[in-house]
């Protein structure tokens, strides 16, 4: 009976070596698992890190192009502004100088003796030539009355 005892105790030990050793499997193996999980899941982290950073800096640079659009939007804005300006200004000098044109016709049709004004057009400006100062036209002379005398 002890025999059998010792055998069974033997057995015993075998088959708790086994259980044993192939739980430390299971668990070597669950481990190996959980590595392989978390290491693709940093890989993936990794990536979308790359690519969060690849969009922050792309952001960046759009910022920047808008900042620099607005800016050059601003200054076509004030050179509108002072083409309109200067339009106005323009017009108003050509509306002065066709009434003293006018004028200088009546003055003439009242006295033929005066030279013809032809009007002469203006020559084509380019947007780089800057306009030429108006010129203040003569004064007319009040006819010489001491000469009818």
């Amino acid at each position: 009976m002890a025999i059998l005892c010792a055998i069974a105790t033997l057995i015993f030990a075998l088959c708790s070596l086994f259980a044993g050793n192939r739980a430390s499997t299971l668990h070597t193996q669950s481990l190996e698992t959980v590595r392989a999980k978390t290491s693709s899941k940093t890989d993936a982290i990794a990536t979308l890190q790359t690519q969060l950073n690849a969009a922050g800096t792309e952001i960046e640079t759009l910022q920047k192009n808008l900042n620099a659009e607005k800016a050059g939007s601003d200054d076509l804005r004030k050179q509108l502004s002072a083409t309109r300006k200067s339009l106005e200004q323009t017009q108003k000098e050509l509306a002065a100088s066709r009434l003293e044109l006018n004028r200088m016709k009546t003055v003439h049709t009242d006295n033929p003796a005066l030279p013809e004004v032809s009007p002469t057009p203006p020559a084509p400006q380019t947007p780089s030539t800057p306009l030429p100062e108006p010129a203040t036209p003569p004064e007319p002379s009040e006819p010489d009355v001491s000469a009818a005398e």
